[in-house]
């Protein structure tokens, strides 16, 4: 399936992360390897490092022990700082608050593991995956969401109980194609919560990932399946009415 451009796009964010099996020690022990600090500069030119950590909690016989594993990481910005890449041990993740095309985004996200996969070519994946979040705030009232939304989505909000009392209401599905997951989060999601519904912010969430182990090499293979998975269940969730209003 061919990428569809609109010429007016509500994507707040585009993300998208690959999490190691096991943490990275070798490879980052000694910070970033000069090769993917380098391949990051021409888009990603603000660099900066960190501390990250994780909250272990261990449940015993005596109760809940917590502790915390802390990790150096990497974090680079592009020049407007709308986009961020945070690469450590555990994870690499993407950040875009502006997302130009799919071909741009595959290339920020591409090119750092592709010279993680220089220096080793084996390494495990445990999870993979994009997500696309749209915010729809040009709703003013709720049968707006009947004509801009499919009945799947929109019959839940025209039908719910006591909705002028309501302060969030969303709905979820979950589906599985193949070896990937998708799970779409749908509905008003209430950017003043827990105050009552006055900003009909209508948002669209679909997170397409694999978690079956699988090794580095393959990642790219993925992007592709993930994008067309998520192009296809967000056409499904709109309106010819709603495509018209982004390409005027």
């Amino acid at each position: 399936m061919s990428e569809i451009c609109y010429k007016k796009v509500f994507l707040k964010e585009v993300a998208s992360q690959i999490d190691f099996f096991t943490p990275m020690k070798e490879l980052f022990s000694e910070g970033l390897p000069v090769n993917i600090a380098e391949s990051l500069k021409e888009r990603f030119p603000i660099a900066e490092s960190s501390k990250g950590f994780i909250q272990n909690v261990e449940i015993s016989p005596e109760g809940p022990k917590t502790s915390q594993t802390n990790f150096s990481q990497w974090i680079f910005h592009g020049n407007d700082r709308s986009k961020t890449i945070c690469i450590n041990e555990h994870f690499i993740n993407v950040s875009l608050k502006k997302y130009g095309n799919y071909d741009d985004f595959r290339e920020d996200f591409v090119n750092p593991i592709s010279k993680v996969m220089e220096l080793k070519n084996n390494i495990q994946i445990k999870r993979t995956g994009i997500r696309f979040i749209n915010v729809f705030d040009n709703i003013e009232n709720y049968s707006e969401i009947n004509k801009y939304f499919s009945s799947m989505l929109s019959n839940a909000f025209m039908n719910q109980y006591k909705q002028d009392d309501c302060t969030r209401s969303v709905l979820v599905f979950e589906y599985l194609f193949g070896d990937i997951k998708v799970r779409l989060q749908a509905g008003i999601f209430n950017p003043d919560y827990p105050a009552k519904i006055t900003r009909k912010h209508f948002v669209i969430d679909i997170d397409a990932f694999t978690d079956f182990p699988h090794i580095i090499s393959n990642v790219q293979e993925y992007f592709g399946k993930f994008h067309e998975a998520i192009q296809n269940v967000f056409e499904y969730c709109i309106t010819e009415e709603l495509r018209k209003f982004m390409n005027e």
